[in-house]
């Protein structure tokens, strides 16, 4: 390659990395590299394909070089029973017209129930219940076991 072809194969260069980073597909970038190839077919420039741009809605997880796009779910907040004695956090906020799942395991069997939306389940002793709900109401709701009037949480909607 001469001299003045150098500064022209690395301003493609740098276009081709530019146009990746701005999110264009890979078909553009894999058509200016071809043009590139076809004016220097000396020189190959690797092409690169450009990340999937999420779309409202959705997040993008990175793991290891490997990236994919997902819906967000629900808020799942887990709480248990055993001997009485409360594990889970007490209190959790979640945002207005969010979609949850309340995941609860109890050595005792009863009825869970989370007041202000009228959701119960019954939970076997020793067996996990899911209660689903969207918080359409603002405001502070407590998740109780209903006959041993066990206060299990509070969920503030905001």
């Amino acid at each position: 390659m001469c001299r003045t072809e150098r500064p022209m194969m690395l301003g493609i260069v740098v276009l081709v990395a530019a146009i990746s980073a701005c999110g264009t597909s890979a078909t553009t970038t894999s058509t200016i590299a071809e043009t590139t190839a076809t004016t220097a077919p000396t020189t190959a420039i690797p092409t690169t394909s450009a990340s999937p741009t999420p779309t409202a809605g959705e997040e993008t997880t990175t793991t290891a070089g490997a990236t994919s796009t997902s819906t967000p779910g629900p808020t799942v907040i887990e709480v248990s029973v055993a001997g009485g004695e409360v594990a889970g956090p007490g209190q959790v906020e979640v945002s207005l017209g969010s979609d949850v799942v309340l995941r609860v395991t109890s050595d005792v069997a009863d009825e869970v129930h989370l007041h202000g939306y009228d959701v119960f389940a019954d939970v076997e002793a020793g067996g996990t219940v899911e209660l689903s709900f969207t918080a359409d109401r603002e405001g502070i709701f407590e998740v109780e076991l209903e006959d041993a009037r066990l206060p299990l949480l509070e969920i503030i909607v905001r």
